[in-house]
C-alpha cells in the first residue's frame, strides 16, 4: 500500500489481523482511484475506538458523508489518543486517496499552542519512525519565521508544517499558496471567538479539509458553538444572524424556567435539528473507554479546615471596609473591584502570606487593620534573624499547604518512589511550593508561563524518565501546561486551587492518567472548607455563569464574562464564611445517603460527574489511599496543632475508577460514536 511502502514489511498474519480498509473504489472507477488501507504500523497500534475514529475522520475529510463540507471536529475526552488518530489520518491523506494512485493532499498544516509544537513533532516521529518529514516552528521573530516558511514552501521532502497559533497569525499569507490541502487545529476551542485574529486567519485558509481537535466539551454558548462549527465547515448553518433568529434564540428561550410548553417544544425541535447535522462531523467519546487500558484511577475531593490564622484573617477581611464597599454596591458598578476582592480571598486560602505584597512590604487593603498587623508581626518576629532566602514557608499557616506537605512527606516515608504533579492557577502560590520543596530538600521541576517554549518538552521528558532519581515534584501552572502535556512520570496529582472554568480543571487533571501510565493514579482536588474555594467549586457543579470565567497565568486578565454575570446575591454569597460546616459542597448537594454516617461507600454505578454517587468520608475515615490517610493523621498529630495554627481534613469525597469492572462497560459497542449529536451540540 502507498502509505507503508517505506516501512518494514509486516508479518502476513499480523498485517491481516490489523488491516483497516478506509475506502474501496467502485468497480471501473473512472478516476483510477485505489483502495485506501491504513498504514499497517499505525493500524497495529490503534485501539478499537481509535480505528473507528480514524474511519470517521477520513470519511469527513474526503467528503463521503452526507453533509456539505469536508471538515470535522474530534472532541474526544483527554487521554483517548486524539493526536494518534490525527497523525494516522494526516499520513493517510498525504500518501493515498487521490486519483490514479496519487495522494489526496499535497501538504498539511498543523496549528497548535506554542507549548505543543515540539510535542506534535515528537508524535509524528514516534508513530511514523521518521517517514513523515516535517518543519516545526514556534518562534515569533519575523525574519526567522519567514525563512522557515520559505523552506517549507520550496521543500518537496517536508510534507507537514507545524506552527503555533501566534506564529501563523502573523505569517498566514506566506503559506497561502504552498499546496496545503489539510489543516489540523489542536486545542481548537481557542477558535470560538469569531472576531479573534487567529479565528479569521484559520477561516481564511484555502483548504476546505479542516480537522479541529479539542478535549474540552463544547460549551453551552451557541454563538461560540456556531463559530467553531463554521471554521470546520463554513456555511453549514448559514450566517450567524439567521442561525440566531431561527435556531439559537428558540433553543435559549425553550430552556428558560418561564418558557411555555410550546416554546420548550420548539426549542427541543431546533436542538434536534442541530444535533442531526453535527453528529455527521463531530465525534466525542468519554475517557471511560480508556479505563480498560489504564491502571485504576482514584479521585479525591479533599476539604481542609482553614487554620486559626486563616480563619481570623478571613473574618477580619469580611468585616473590613474593603468588603463592605463591595457588598454595598448594589448596582455592581465596581465589578472590577469585585474581582480584585475575590482574588484576595483566593490568595488567603492558598497561604496567608499571599495577602502581602512581594517582599513582605505591605498588607493588601482589607488586611491592614491593627489585629492583622499584630498577627503578622508575631510571625515575622520569629524570623527576624534570618535572611529572606532562609525564612521558612510556614506551611502550618495554610490548611491546604500543610496537607500538601504531609502528602509529600508520607510519599517519601512510604518508599514507593511515587512522584507528584502539583497544579495551581497562581504563580505566587507555586513560588511557595517551590520554596517548601527546597526547604525540605525535595527535588522539584517547575513549568510556568515564564519558561521558554523551547525548554518545556525537555523539562517534561526529564521528569518522566523512570531512571531519574532527582524527579519527585513537578510544579505546573495550569494555564502554561494544563493542556496537552503528558506527565506520566507521576502517578499523584494535586489540584491546589479550583478554576472558575470546570473545563480548565478537567484538562489539568488529565495530565497523569493517560496512555503510558503504569501505576495506579491518585488525583486530589483541595478546597479550604467553607470558603471561596467551595464557592468556586459549587459554581462549577451548578454550571453558573461564573464557570465560564477564564483566569490568566497571574489570575488577572480579561474576566469580562465573569463581570457580566455578577449579581448582588451572587457576590453576597461569595463573601461569606461557613465556619461550622464540615463541607459546604456536601450540604449544597443535599446528600440523602449519609444521614450522619462517618463513611458511605461509592455506589455500584458510580459516575465521575455525579458527586452523590461517590464515597463520602468524615475526615479521611474509610479512604482507599494509605498516603492520604497518613497525611490526615499527621495533620492531627503535628506540632502545628499544638501551636494553635493547626488544620485537619474535615471531609473527603472519593471515587475509584475500577479498570477491571470497566472492561465490560467499555465493550459491546461503547466504542461507537455518540448518537444524536448531544455531545457535539450544546445541551
Amino acid at each position: 500500500q502507498a502509505g507503508s511502502r517505506d516501512a518494514a514489511s509486516p508479518d502476513a498474519a499480523d498485517a491481516k489481523k490489523h488491516r483497516l480498509v478506509l475506502w474501496t473504489p467502485p468497480e471501473k472507477d473512472p478516476e483510477g482511484r485505489r483502495e485506501v488501507v491504513l498504514d499497517w504500523q499505525l493500524a497495529s497500534v490503534l485501539r478499537e475506538h481509535q480505528r473507528i475514529g480514524v474511519q470517521f475522520l477520513f470519511d469527513c475529510l474526503m467528503g463521503v458523508k452526507g453533509f456539505n463540507g469536508q471538515g470535522c471536529i474530534l472532541a474526544d475526552d483527554m487521554g483517548l489518543g486524539k493526536t494518534l488518530q490525527s497523525v494516522a489520518v494526516v499520513w493517510t491523506l498525504l500518501t493515498q486517496g487521490g486519483q490514479r494512485g496519487r495522494s489526496a493532499c499535497r501538504k498539511a498544516l498543523v496549528v497548535c499552542p506554542a507549548s505543543l509544537v515540539k510535542n506534535w513533532g515528537a508524535e509524528f516521529d514516534k508513530w511514523l519512525k521518521g517517514r513523515c518529514k516535517y518543519i516545526a516552528v514556534a518562534v515569533v521573530g519575523a525574519a526567522q519565521v519567514s525563512g522557515t516558511f520559505a523552506s517549507f514552501r520550496h521543500s518537496r521532502e517536508h510534507r507537514v508544517l507545524i506552527a503555533s497559533y501566534e506564529t501563523l497569525r502573523g505569517h498566514a499569507s506566506e503559506v497561502a499558496d504552498v499546496g496545503i490541502d489539510l489543516v489540523v487545529c489542536d486545542e481548537a476551542h481557542k477558535l470560538k471567538n469569531d472576531h479573534a485574529g487567529i479565528t479569521q486567519c484559520i477561516a481564511g485558509l484555502a483548504s476546505k479539509r479542516r480537522l479541529l481537535i479539542s478535549g474540552t466539551p463544547i460549551q453551552n454558548n451557541l454563538e461560540e458553538f456556531f463559530t467553531l462549527v463554521s471554521v470546520a465547515n463554513p456555511g453549514v448553518f448559514g450566517d450567524l444572524h439567521e442561525f440566531k433568529r431561527s435556531t439559537a434564540n428558540p433553543i435559549i428561550r425553550g430552556r428558560e424556567p418561564t418558557a411555555s410548553a410550546e416554546e420548550r417544544k420548539r426549542g427541543e425541535e431546533c436542538l434536534a435539528k442541530v444535533s442531526e447535522v453535527t453528529e455527521q462531523f463531530i465525534l466525542r467519546r468519554t475517557n471511560r473507554l480508556n479505563a480498560k487500558f489504564l491502571p485504576d484511577k482514584h479521585l479525591f475531593n479533599v476539604f481542609v479546615v482553614p487554620t486559626a490564622f486563616q480563619q481570623r484573617l478571613y473574618m477580619a477581611f469580611l468585616r473590613s471596609k474593603e468588603a463592605r464597599k463591595v457588598l454595598d454596591d448594589q448596582n455592581l458598578k465596581m465589578s472590577r473591584t469585585v474581582l480584585g476582592t475575590i482574588k484576595k480571598l483566593q490568595s488567603l486560602v492558598n497561604h496567608p502570606f499571599l495577602v502581602r505584597t512581594p517582599g513582605h512590604q505591605k498588607l493588601e487593603a482589607g488586611f491592614d487593620d491593627e489585629e492583622t498587623r499584630a498577627m503578622f508581626a508575631e510571625i515575622d518576629g520569629r524570623d527576624s534573624g534570618l535572611r529572606a532566602a532562609q525564612r521558612p514557608v510556614h506551611e502550618e499557616l495554610s490548611g491546604k499547604l500543610l496537607l500538601v506537605y504531609n502528602i509529600l512527606s508520607a510519599v517519601k516515608a512510604s518508599g514507593s518512589r511515587d512522584r507528584a504533579v502539583i497544579i495551581s492557577n497562581w504563580t505566587q502560590t507555586l513560588d511557595f511550593m517551590e520554596r517548601m520543596c527546597e526547604q525540605y530538600r525535595w527535588p522539584v521541576h517547575r513549568l510556568d508561563g515564564t519558561m521558554a517554549i523551547s525548554k518545556r518538552m525537555k523539562l517534561v521528558n526529564d521528569f518522566n524518565r523512570p531512571e531519574n532519581e532527582k524527579a519527585f515534584v513537578f510544579l505546573l501552572s495550569s494555564k502554561a501546561g494544563g493542556c496537552g502535556l503528558n506527565l506520566i512520570g507521576a502517578n499523584r496529582l494535586i489540584m491546589y486551587d479550583p478554576d472558575w472554568n470546570p473545563a480548565n480543571d478537567r484538562q489539568a487533571m488529565a495530565r497523569i492518567w493517560r496512555d503510558g501510565q503504569k501505576k495506579a493514579c491518585y488525583i486530589y482536588r483541595l478546597f479550604t472548607t467553607g470558603t471561596i474555594d467551595e464557592k468556586v467549586y459549587q459554581r462549577q457543579i451548578c454550571k453558573d455563569g461564573l464557570s465560564t470565567m477564564m483566569v490568566t497565568e497571574t489570575g488577572e486578565g480579561d474576566a469580562q464574562e465573569m463581570r457580566e454575570s455578577l449579581s448582588s446575591e451572587l457576590v453576597k454569597d461569595l463573601f461569606t464564611f461557613d465556619e461550622e460546616t464540615a463541607c459546604a459542597t456536601h450540604d449544597m448537594l443535599g446528600c440523602r445517603r449519609c444521614c450522619g454516617s462517618p463513611f458511605i461507600p461509592q455506589e455500584s454505578e458510580v459516575l465521575e460527574d455525579n458527586l452523590c454517587t461517590w464515597a463520602h468520608h468524615r475526615g479521611t475515615q474509610g479512604v482507599e489511599d494509605g498516603i492520604l490517610v497518613e497525611a490526615g493523621k499527621r495533620m492531627l498529630g503535628g506540632g502545628a496543632q499544638a501551636a494553635g495554627h493547626g488544620s485537619a481534613v474535615s471531609f473527603t469525597m472519593s471515587c475509584r475508577v475500577d479498570t477491571a469492572k470497566d472492561d465490560d462497560a467499555a465493550a459491546g459497542g461503547k466504542d461507537a460514536p455518540s448518537k444524536g449529536g448531544a455531545e457535539g451540540a450544546p445541551a
